[in-house]
Order: structure tokens, then sequence, then C-alpha cells
């Protein structure tokens, strides 16, 4: 009988492979200052684009040589705030920009997020829950951010999680995955805090309100592997996790499988 082959691929083209420690490096804002004053009940309008780039996406278009094309998902226009506000109103101009305004009173500092907890303007909670797309990922565990010290007409966000890419192979069917960090103070899921400088500007720092988070990715059925990888996208909290990663997978025959993914001996950061 053939076992089940995990194979685990953390950077490349197509992943969302971010070094935690680099975050502030990467937000990636066009600084062009408008001459207005922003006065109260004042609307302002922003495009919010995602750069032609692997390190910031809500979806994977279909692959085009190495990479994958960045793209907006629909509805992704409401899920968009400035310093917790949401815009008064928003659309989706094309599948790399969105448009949305609004009427924020004085403000000292920008902070943006897609996905952001309501009313937070430096909180997110990553699902405990992850639902299988082909060739794609669940975007609801992909939250972003950007900051800005000026007002700017155009905002690119940058991830605050990393994608991990799975290629499974075997004769057993599959129905889901459970991540669980092998440090116990690390959370994969669950509410964290986003740091900020002290200026007041979100630095991209994730602080979980508790340790010990996991994920559990359903793919919605059971799922046949083969001699052809099985290939699926996992988003996880980018960090430094000491000891590693654990993969259960649960079969619908015999039970559990349990595999450590990463490095168990090492420190890894993505």
């Amino acid at each position: 009988m053939k076992k089940t082959y995990i194979y685990l691929i953390i950077a490349g083209a197509s992943l969302l492979a971010l070094n935690s420690c680099s975050k502030e490096q990467e937000t990636d804002i066009d600084d062009k200052p408008v001459n207005v004053v922003t006065g109260a009940g004042e609307s302002i309008t922003f495009q919010f684009n995602v750069p032609v780039s692997a390190d910031t996406k809500t979806a994977l278009g279909t692959k085009d040589g190495s990479s994958y094309p960045v793209k907006w998902s629909n509805g992704d226009q409401n899920r968009v705030s400035l310093n917790g506000s949401a815009p008064t109103s928003s659309t989706k101009d094309s599948d790399t920009q969105i448009t949305a305004a609004f009427k924020p009173g004085s403000l000292s500092v920008y902070n943006f997020l897609y996905r952001g907890d309501a009313g937070h303007d430096n909180q997110v909670t990553i699902p405990s829950a992850q639902a299988y797309y082909a060739n794609d990922f669940d975007d609801a565990a992909m939250p972003m951010y950007a900051a800005s010290a000026t007002r700017s007409n155009t905002v690119t966000f940058s991830s605050l999680c990393s994608l991990l890419k799975f290629s499974i192979t075997g004769e057993k069917k599959i129905d889901s995955v459970t991540l669980t960090a092998a440090d116990g103070s690390k959370s994969l899921s669950g509410t964290f805090t986003i740091g900020k400088t002290g200026a007041g500007l979100l630095n991209g720092t994730l602080t979980p309100a508790s340790g010990g988070g996991t994920i559990n990715y359903n793919f919605g059925g059971h799922i046949q592997l083969s001699d052809t990888p099985f290939v699926f996208y996992v988003a996880i909290p980018a960090g430094t996790y000491e000891g590693g990663i654990t993969l259960e997978i649960v079969d619908n025959a015999s039970g559990h499988m349990t595999a450590t993914v990463m490095n168990s001996n090492a420190t890894k950061t993505i």
C-alpha cells in the first residue's frame, strides 16, 4: 500500500512568503499628498491597489509563467477601513483596483486595514477554520494593512499572513487537516493586535491575544488522492515558529495521520 507523502513549499513566486522581521520595510505607499485640509464631515477618497507582485494578493489568478497574477475578490471593496472606520461608499473598479470614500474628520495618521475587526484600527481576526478553494486560498484568512503619515491618493497593502502550499499524493481519501504550532505560545488563528510605531503607524507586527490557536482546513468532502499531487494553500500569521508546525491529516478510512512540517530541529521564519 502506498503511503501519503507531504511536500511543503514555503518560498516561490506562487506564495505569500513574508519575513515578519522585514514587515515595516514592505509597506508600499504611493505617497502623493493632496493639498486639502480634511474638515469634519468631509469625504476623502482613496484608490486601493494590489501590486503586480507575489507578495500581496487576495486571490490567485491563472498562473502566468512562474507567477500568479494579483487580483481583488468580489466584495473586497466593502472590507477596507481607515482608522477603524468603514467606507461611506466603495466600488471594485477592476481586479487590481478598489476606490473607497471615507468621512473620518481630523486625521494625524492613515492606518488602513483589509478585513480588519470592526471599530478597530489595529486588530484583525484570523479564522480557526479555512475552506478549500481549487487553485486559490480562503481570503477570509488573509488580512492586510497599510500606513502613512500623510494623505495619499493611492494605497498599496502588505500582507499580515503567509501562504503555505501543500502538495499531497497517495491512495487514501482525506477530509481535512489541522495545523498546530509546536511552540504553544504561538497562535495560528484568533484575534491579533497589530503593532504601531511611536508615531502611531501600523508596523505589521502581530501579537496574539492568546497562544495555542489552531487552524482546521476542511476540503468540504472526501478528496481522493492519487499519484498526481493534490495542492492546497493555507494562510498562517507571518512570524517565527520554533519547532515547526504539526499537520494532522484526517482520512475517512483509518483515522488520523500526523506529520511535522518545516524543520522541527530549527527555527523557521516565514
